[in-house]
């Protein structure tokens, strides 16, 4: 079972554990790393301090994830009127080296509880279009064609959910 709980600092996760475990998934396309961002350390430097802007924002609403008492996920956006934006992600394997939990419909579920309980009844999510996190968003998410939207000149989908 995934158990989700606000977070409102940096210091309630593991932070260096999810950067270098979703570092690879980032590099791959999932986080769009501005030209001269090339290193480790800048790239560490530069997504933690856009999860601590969205930590730190009025309508800010930051969550950790666990699953048998390890930190998987860290999600960081922003909640208002309703409308629960997802803006970036961190996610690791769970106790037994495996992050096959993102498929199973019980991660899925205590997610949309969680953000029905804290307010909210829809679920934006905006990805890269081709890329790994928007195949898995077609898999595990339930929308309508008529809830994705083309955005940043196509490059990017805006995926809305109702909870």
């Amino acid at each position: 079972m995934t158990t989700y709980t606000r977070i409102s600092s940096m210091s309630d996760i593991d932070f260096d554990t999810l950067f270098a475990a979703s570092l690879p998934a980032m590099d791959a396309g999932t986080y769009p790393w501005p030209e001269g961002v090339a290193d480790e350390a800048a790239k560490k430097s530069m997504f933690a301090a856009h999860a601590q802007n969205l930590l730190d924002a009025p309508a800010g609403f930051c969550m950790k994830g666990e699953r048998d008492g390890v930190c998987v996920v860290a999600i960081f956006g922003v909640l208002s009127s309703g409308v629960y934006s997802n803006a970036v992600g961190l996610l690791r394997s769970d106790a037994t080296g495996s992050r096959a939990f993102i498929h199973d419909p019980e991660y899925v579920s205590s997610y949309y509880t969680f953000l029905r309980e804290a307010g909210a009844t829809t679920l934006q999510i905006i990805v890269p279009k081709l890329s790994a996190i928007r195949a898995y968003i077609d898999k595990a998410y339930s929308f309508s064609g008529d809830d994705v939207y083309s955005w940043r000149d196509g490059t990017y989908d805006r995926v809305r959910v109702a909870l």
